[in-house]
């Protein structure tokens, strides 16, 4: 599979939304990184919208983000790294209860709280 870069979005989701819902379909990946950054709550709620259509027509997408509403919100699947190890994999709950995600990112004090 050959890899085609994406025309350039703007920051704020005025991201060309005409070239995603084209119709094409022959895609078989779309890599998305820190697509929320900048955005406000409203601007993430229609990204996250506008991502699930995505997904709706089949096309797999690998998600960067460090917004974990919508990276809970939207994904069926999680791969979570410190340091570049991987050091989770599962369904947003399960990551969610993991001890090394609590304590890589909330700290073993955070969790005796």
């Amino acid at each position: 599979m050959a890899l085609k870069p994406c025309p350039k979005l703007a920051w704020n989701f005025k991201k060309d939304k005409s070239e995603g819902s084209s119709g094409r379909t022959d895609q078989a990946l779309l890599l998305l990184d820190e697509p929320a950054a900048g955005m406000n709550q409203k601007e993430t709620a229609e990204l996250m919208n506008y991502i699930s259509k995505i997904q709706d027509r089949g096309i797999a997408i690998l998600l960067v983000e460090h917004n974990m509403k919508m990276v809970m919100d939207i994904c069926e699947a999680i791969t979570v790294l410190n340091y570049g190890q991987v050091i989770a994999e599962g369904t947003p709950r399960e990551v969610q209860v993991n001890e090394k995600v609590i304590e890589a990112y909330l700290g073993k004090a955070r969790r005796e709280c």
